[in-house]
């Protein structure tokens, strides 16, 4: 992507091309955003992870992350496969050595989408358990305790 951004410098006065800059500043402005917002998601959850965790009630993650996290691995999905589309069907020519190295970062990247999003469903799974687990645990503990 920042390989044509950067390619289509050379009319800078032609209106396609200033579209194309706004276009691309948007995307990469986009990407940014979200991956900081999927990064701080998997920070604030990140507790979650530990298999030894007490049962205790944790600060819940705001539903906000999450939506944020699954839209930067969907961002990154459609990047990716627009590029990947873009060899395979014969828009870019891959024989080219450097070609060949973006094509393969791309392929990097459509396979860390696809397992974020699946460790993004997962982690989701194991927080909905976990409050269940303490939700459940503290129901127990008050069993027979009067309250006044």
């Amino acid at each position: 992507m920042t390989f044509m951004f950067f390619g289509a410098t050379e009319d800078a006065t032609d209106p396609k091309t200033k579209k194309f800059f706004a276009i691309m500043l948007v995307s990469i402005g986009l990407g940014i955003f979200l991956g900081i917002m999927a990064l701080s998601y998997h920070f604030i959850s990140f507790r979650y992870y530990r298999k030894t965790n007490r049962m205790r009630r944790m600060k819940k993650v705001p539903a906000y992350f999450l939506v944020c996290a699954i839209l930067s691995h969907i961002y990154f999905l459609l990047i990716s496969t627009t590029f990947l589309a873009g060899g395979i069907f014969g828009f870019m020519d891959i024989k080219n050595s450097e070609a060949f190295v973006f094509y393969l970062i791309t392929l990097f990247i459509f396979a860390y989408a696809i397992g974020s999003l699946i460790e993004t469903g997962i982690l989701k799974k194991r927080i909905r358990q976990y409050e269940k687990d303490v939700f459940l645990r503290d129901e127990i503990d008050t069993i027979g305790v009067s309250e006044s």
